[in-house]
């Protein structure tokens, strides 16, 4: 059908707005089609990518209670499961993933047999859900994210050999990719925090290295370098990290903390006036902060935000 592939055409483009709006002045139009259910289809699986969750299911509803062909129901019960998994009702989407009976594409079965993972781990079924992220091709990051997921759940579990083989491996994989670069950023982190929780700090700084200084776990791995070198009490050391944390976003809360944390670690070294300097600096920090957020608050009430919205063109187009 012509509307299905121009929203198709779209929808491969990247350009899912511009699916959904051709998907929607297709069903304006009223023709009868041959591929109307899979245009509903893709449809749903839009809204819910765009987070409209309640208009995703309605549509899935609507599709249920009409004559539609076996494969696509199947994909009508993993949608829903989907979005139960997603509004955390496991019980119920793990009875919507047991009535598919056909066989999913390859994408959308790798995402199901990640979720089965995942409800696997939160059930402490570890050795079923090893089974089967070992299922999912090799070709798809589910099976990575299926992974990580279970590099994390093993560590919450005491498993730490487990969990830091599984975490180093995604940790040193190369990654092409902008989502696979923040998923091995992703893993050095988590494994990395795992690790100062045990106290192991030096095996912690080597996690932690791994992860790219302009990433955006990057201030995350800042402070937490920082704090690894505080547990090896190699306090000039820490500092560093934490002095370059400070000179990035100074409402993010990795900065917020090692603001706090570069007067703490002079006080550790006993070095009490430079502790006491800092500490001084970090509360005229805070204040400043405060009375940023006091002004924003104030703008928003008396309409001072649009109006400076709209200062920089940012609402209406600068040639009008």
């Amino acid at each position: 059908d012509l509307d299905y592939g121009r929203a198709l055409y779209r929808y491969f483009q990247e350009d899912d707005l511009g699916a959904i709006t051709q998907l929607m002045i297709a069903r304006q139009r009223a023709r009868n089609t041959n591929q109307q259910d899979e245009a509903n289809l893709l449809l749903a699986d839009l809204y819910y990518d765009f987070g409209l969750y309640e208009e995703s299911r309605e549509i899935f509803a609507r599709l249920l209670t009409a004559e539609v062909s076996d494969s696509i129901q199947s994909r009508i019960w993993f949608n829903l499961a989907r979005l139960r998994y997603e509004q955390g009702h496991f019980d119920h989407a793990r009875d919507l993933l047991s009535r598919i009976s056909e066989q999913l594409p390859k994408g959308i079965e790798a995402e199901r047999k990640y979720m089965l993972v995942n409800l696997y781990l939160g059930n402490r079924q570890y050795d079923q859900a090893a089974d089967l992220s070992n299922q999912i091709s090799s070709r798809s990051i589910w099976k990575l994210y299926a992974r990580y997921n279970m590099g994390v759940a093993l560590a919450e579990n005491g498993q730490y050999e487990q969990s830091k083989s599984i975490l180093t491996k995604i940790g040193e994989i190369n990654a092409p990719s902008t989502e696979l670069r923040a998923l091995r950023d992703r893993s050095n982190l988590s494994l990395g925090l795992i690790q100062l929780r045990l106290d192991l700090p030096e095996d912690a700084l080597e996690s932690l290295s791994r992860i790219r200084l302009e990433g955006p776990l990057s201030n995350q791995a800042l402070l937490a370098t920082g704090w690894a070198f505080y547990r090896l009490d190699q306090f000039d050391e820490a500092a560093n990290p934490w002095r370059a944390l400070i000179r990035r976003n100074a409402v993010d809360a990795a900065t917020q903390e090692a603001i706090v944390a570069i007067p703490a670690n002079y006080a550790k070294a006993e070095q009490n006036t430079l502790a006491v300097r800092h500490y001084e600096i970090a509360v005229k920090q805070f204040d400043l902060q405060l009375e940023l957020l006091d002004n924003a608050v104030g703008s928003i009430e008396n309409d001072g935000l649009i109006s400076a919205l709209q200062e920089n063109a940012l609402l209406y187009d600068s040639d009008r």
